[in-house]
């Protein structure tokens, strides 16, 4: 039983030692990942991966070439080196750059540097070939590199492998002042008054020259002892948008002197005689006025000329047009010729005339003044429209007894003075000036007043207090060293003429019979100035710096607002001469400030100067140009304490500016100067900066 019981359990454990066997699974192989890892250009990798049970760590270096780094790992990484734990097939790649340099360059002087790649002060790859041209600026030269590489070579090819710094410089040649063409002859910001009252726009600059700068009177006729320049307009006669210059003369009557026309030329830049453009020009012998107008409607200035006999042995008077027939061509008409030696028809003695549309049919008419014909008197000459005149009496007397002083005038001139829209008519002749009341249809009268004026030379209406109405103002020379303008305050009803003398200016002559209203300073304010040249002297060479510091005074009246005015001495400055152009960049000039007395007798006294300068002027550009208003100039303004003044006890004042930018090969300079008055002079001659060779 025992050994039963023995065997049974003997059993029982083997059976059970089997079934317990046959339950136990196998053991599966470890999990393995693929690593792919790779370098990119500019490096490698310390372990280019394989095959990774899951969970390793793999540990990878990046090592750049040279002229490279190590930029990251296509991960997102930047460690290195990196560790990786091996839960799935990865790639990994390894990112590498060139090296950047800088490459930087700095500029002295004017120009510029082109690059090949990129423009200056970027960064370059490593190894980057960069091609570097220097472009000087106009009137610039190249001179070299400097810094990490000295060269005179332009341009340079550089290898960038290391960070570079270069310096540029361009330096302004050996230049010279080349003379090139005349001064402008203009006050150069002169604005005329903008208005159609011929009356007042005559003159749209002032002519702030010698009229030795236009012609020469000897040349002027063969015959006459002498001739002289009478009327000056300086109008635009072509329409071209420059200002030109008419001129008639007076002679002493041996022959006629043909009149002058210069116009702008934009090819020279300066002035060019035209009077060839004016057929049948035979000019007058002693002219008395002109003025200019468009007579025949064709757009284009004609011009209204007389001229009396001067000398008691010479008889007639000539009433003369220079009728346009299209643009640059005008032709001299003769509309009368009078007798002083006869009587009746045909006789008369004309000295001065107006024009303006007496008779509201929107053209102009002339009123001719008359002397010697009593029985005549004023005559109108109605226009219709096309240069064609018919003469009717002007004047309707208010009593026949006082015929010559209502009828009879040697000046005159026409201006709205009661504000009736109709053109009234301003004379002197006989005694005291006389205003007539226009009636709209080219008479005048009966209705007049007197003012208690003799010599009576000028005449102009400008409403100097704002209050609607044209003031007036009246030059009187009265044959003594001086000249009077009176100027009245306008308080005239349509039915009475009233005027209130506000003020009496006493200045020095002007050296002609007529004034003209212009904003001589830029402040919006209508000033007075002479109708002609400067007085000045003859001095063509502006090239030799010899100066008079004795420059004879042409007046000015600069306008305070209302009726107060101002007389200065003028000019402030002679003319520049001896432009140069130094080694050093400065350009210099000689003048003189002239004294208020030009007696050359005296010594020269710095402490009698008309006045001073206070800033300068240069105008400048890259092509020729004899006008501030052309588009192509440009200007820079200098502080008198900028420029140097040296002057020696003859009054020759030698000034010295720095150019600095302006210094340039090629560029055209003119000068002008702004006085303590706020006028500008007119432009200097024109120089260009040209190489020495």
């Amino acid at each position: 039983m025992k050994r039963l019981l023995q065997f049974s359990l003997l059993i029982t454990s083997v059976i059970g030692v089997i079934f317990s066997c046959a339950k136990e699974e196998p053991t599966p192989e470890a999990i393995k990942y693929t690593l792919t890892v790779t370098a990119g250009d500019g490096g490698n990798v310390s372990n280019a991966g394989g095959s990774y049970a899951a969970g390793s760590e793999v540990t990878i270096t990046a090592t750049p070439n040279s002229e490279y780094v190590f930029s990251g790992w296509s991960n997102g990484s930047t460690d290195n080196p990196i560790k990786i734990t091996i839960n799935s097939n990865q790639t990994l790649i390894a990112n590498f750059i060139k090296r950047k340099y800088a490459l930087n360059i700095t500029i002295e002087g004017e120009g510029t540097v082109t690059e090949e790649i990129i423009s200056s002060g970027k960064d370059y790859d490593s190894g980057t070939v960069v091609r570097l041209t220097a472009i000087p600026k106009d009137g610039w030269a190249f001179a070299g590199w400097s810094g990490n590489i000295e060269s005179i070579e332009n341009p340079i090819e550089l290898t960038v492998n290391n960070p570079i710094l270069l310096n540029v410089l361009f330096e302004t040649p050996n230049l010279q002042a080349v003379y090139k063409s005349s001064l402008n002859p203009f006050l150069t910001n002169s604005i005329g008054a903008s208005t159609d009252n011929l009356n007042l726009n005559q003159h749209d600059k002032v002519l702030a020259t010698h009229f030795s700068y236009w012609y020469d009177e000897k040349q002027l006729s063969e015959f006459n002892e002498w001739s002289a320049g009478r009327s000056y307009l300086t109008k635009d006669f072509n329409n071209d948008g420059y200002t030109d210059l008419f001129v008639s003369f007076m002679s002493s009557e041996q022959e006629y002197v043909p009149f002058k026309l210069f116009l702008y030329d934009t090819d020279s830049n300066t002035f060019k005689e035209n009077s060839n453009l004016i057929t049948n020009n035979i000019g007058q012998p002693f002219n008395r006025k002109s003025m200019s107008g468009d007579l025949n409607g064709d757009g284009i200035l004609d011009i209204v000329a007389v001229s009396h006999p001067e000398r008691n042995d010479m008889e007639f008077s000539f009433f003369d047009i220079i009728l346009s027939n299209g643009i640059n061509s005008w032709e001299q008409i003769n509309i009368e010729t009078r007798s002083r030696f006869i009587e009746g028809d045909g006789s008369g003695y004309y000295h001065g005339f107006s024009i303006g549309d007496v008779d509201q049919d929107n053209d102009i008419d002339i009123v001719m003044g008359m002397w010697h014909n009593v029985s005549e008197g004023i005559t109108t000459y109605l226009n219709d429209g096309f240069g064609s005149f018919t003469s009717i009496r002007g004047i309707k007397l208010n009593e026949s007894e006082n015929r010559e002083i209502e009828s009879m005038s040697f000046t005159q001139e026409l201006i709205d003075l009661n504000g009736d829209k109709c053109l009234d008519l301003i004379f002197w002749g006989k005694g005291d000036i006389v205003i007539k009341k226009g009636n709209c249809d080219g008479t005048f009268g009966p209705y007049y007043q007197q003012l208690p004026i003799n010599y009576g030379m000028d005449y102009k209406g400008i409403d100097l207090d704002m209050d609607g109405d044209l003031d007036l103002v009246v030059l009187v020379d009265d044959y003594t060293d001086n000249q009077l303008i009176y100027i009245y305050e306008n308080q005239s009803t349509l039915e009475a003429f009233r005027f209130i003398e506000r003020t009496v200016l006493k200045a020095p002559k002007f050296g002609i019979g007529y004034i003209s209203f212009l904003d001589l300073n830029s402040d919006g304010l209508l000033d007075i100035s002479p109708s002609g040249p400067f007085i000045g002297y003859d001095d063509l060479n502006l090239k030799d710096g010899e100066i008079n510091p004795y420059y004879p005074n042409s007046p000015f009246i600069l306008s305070k607002g209302g009726f107060s005015f101002e007389v200065i001495n003028y000019p402030i400055l002679t003319p520049l001469e001896k432009i140069e152009f130094s080694a050093d960049k400065e350009l210099t000039w000689i003048a003189s400030y002239p004294m208020i007395e030009e007696d050359a007798s005296q010594p020269y006294d710095e402490g009698k100067r008309r006045g001073t300068i206070f800033n300068w002027k240069i105008y400048y550009s890259y092509s020729p140009f004899g006008d501030s208003i052309e588009p192509w100039v440009n200007s820079k303004s200098f502080d008198k304490n900028k420029v140097e003044e040296l002057t020696d006890i003859n009054g020759k004042t030698i000034f010295k500016l720095k150019l600095d930018d302006l210094a340039n090969n090629g560029i055209y300079l003119r000068i002008s100067s702004v006085d303590e008055y706020g006028i500008e002079s007119n432009l200097s001659y024109m120089i260009q900066l040209q190489l020495k060779e």
